[in-house]
């Protein structure tokens, strides 16, 4: 006999009871079941290679333009987040090598312009295929920050200009500081906002509970994590600001807690995938390491950063300090480029340069 748990679940999931186990190992192996059926409807890889990456390998790729996927130096981790659309922390079980064993996986959709959902499938098809992953989806209670109105209310102003695109740019500022300057946005687009610009304070998901609901000009203005303990430890230095001091200012407030979240359970999954079909190399085209033109010239004085990139391979880049074109390069947060002359965050920038095949720029790393 079991004792009924009151907890938040689906409104599916009808009375607790002792029936969940049973009820969810069936829903596992429904998930198998479509898993194969992605597999029967062709809802995988044109062509795959799939090895152990060299030793030393820094992870980057990804999915890229024309149906291409192209993910080096890749934990299993890694890729069962990408397959499954969750962050890394939501992935539960499996064996000691799942974040430290790392993989090179090129592969070609069969079309040109599948849709993202597509391409998350094939990618599933692609680690049942070749490394036997067996998982399921089920919910735990998991770490997240909860954001809430603080006692003395918001002090959020209405957008100015609500027919304007949202946005939460880079602005410069306080050179201590970090700065973002949002406009016309919503809670929705703050919480997304906060573990990618702040990630070495916000390492959990963070969760909605303001109940706000209007559009909103904001701005956040805190130091990097090495920063603000370096203050802290210094009373006679500059006043320490973390993100939280930056969202109290804002008349909210951002604590941890937990809440029922859905998570992936690894069930199985072997080390060794399995080989490569014969001359699969030849049919993989190669992605450049170089751009095929690049010009960098100096910032004119005043210029604002701003960065676009467009779907024919052109990237531009204006008003970057080095030290920020570095942390781009490198895919890591600012205050992790150490040492080099002080210029290296005064100076600025401009970059423009031409790929010679089409591919998604990195994505920005927070402080």
């Amino acid at each position: 006999m079991c004792k009924q748990a009151q907890t938040a679940e689906p409104w599916w999931w009808g009375r607790q009871s002792c029936l969940q186990p049973p009820l969810r190992r069936l829903l596992a192996g429904l998930t198998l079941i479509i898993l194969l059926s992605h597999l029967a409807l062709g809802q995988s890889f044109a062509t795959v290679d799939v090895h152990p990456s060299a030793p030393g390998t820094a992870e980057r790729g990804g999915f890229f333009p024309g149906g291409r996927f192209d993910l080096r130096g890749a934990t299993m981790l890694t890729l069962i987040a990408m397959a499954y659309g969750v962050d890394t922390g939501r992935i539960l079980g499996g064996p000691a090598w799942l974040n430290t064993s790392r993989f090179d996986v090129i592969a070609q959709a069969p079309s040109a312009t599948p849709s993202a959902e597509a391409l998350q499938a094939m990618l599933q098809a692609l680690l049942a295929d070749r490394f036997q992953l067996a998982a399921h989806h089920d919910q735990k209670d998991m770490p997240v920050y909860l954001l809430t109105v603080a006692k003395g209310g918001p002090k959020l102003q209405e957008a100015a200009k609500p027919d304007d695109p949202a946005g939460c740019p880079r602005v410069t500022g306080d050179p201590g500081l970090n700065h973002r300057a949002c406009h016309n946005s919503k809670i929705t687009a703050l919480i997304k906002l906060l573990p990618q610009a702040a990630g070495n304070y916000v390492d959990h998901p963070v969760v909605d509970m303001t109940g706000l609901t209007g559009s909103y000009d904001f701005q956040l203005d805190w130091m990097g994590k090495g920063p603000y303990l370096a203050a802290k430890a210094n009373p006679d230095g500059p006043a320490a600001v973390s993100i939280f001091d930056a969202i109290e200012r804002l008349g909210l407030k951002l604590s941890p807690g937990a809440q029922p979240t859905p998570v992936i359970v690894v069930d199985k999954v072997n080390q060794k995938p399995t080989a490569d079909a014969p001359g699969v190399t030849r049919k993989t085209p190669i992605v450049p390491t170089e751009f095929e033109a690049a010009e960098v010239r100096p910032s004119r004085p005043g210029d604002v950063q701003n960065y676009s990139h467009s779907q024919n391979g052109r990237l531009e880049l204006q008003g970057f300090t080095l030290k920020g074109l570095i942390s781009m390069a490198f895919q890591v947060e600012d205050n992790a480029v150490t040492g080099g002359p002080k210029w290296l965050d005064t100076d600025r920038f401009d970059v423009i340069a031409k790929a010679a095949v089409p591919a998604r720029p990195p994505a920005w790393r927070g402080c």
